[in-house]
């Protein structure tokens, strides 16, 4: 249930702002809180597993979403492709 209301969010955002990072971003948050919270309960080696999965797998994402933002050239307005 939580899963399907992070791809929501993700949806939402991405609809919102046409952009994939601030979606992924979302996502990735959300299912990481999702995580941390379900490990409040008495977590099992495969809840602690899958939410230390998340968390470099998020970090993962970000840079290179933020590596191929800057790798892209800008061009001003106007100018052709």
């Amino acid at each position: 249930m939580l899963v399907a209301m992070a791809l929501v969010s993700g949806g939402v955002v991405l609809a919102s702002t046409h952009r994939l990072e601030p979606a992924l971003v979302a996502v990735l948050d959300l299912l990481l809180a999702a995580g941390l919270l379900r490990l409040a309960g008495t977590p099992s080696l495969a809840e602690l597993a899958i939410v230390a999965g998340l968390v470099p797998l998020r970090r993962l994402a970000r840079v290179g979403l933020s590596a191929g933002r800057r790798a892209r050239p800008r061009m001003d307005r106007g100018q052709a492709p």
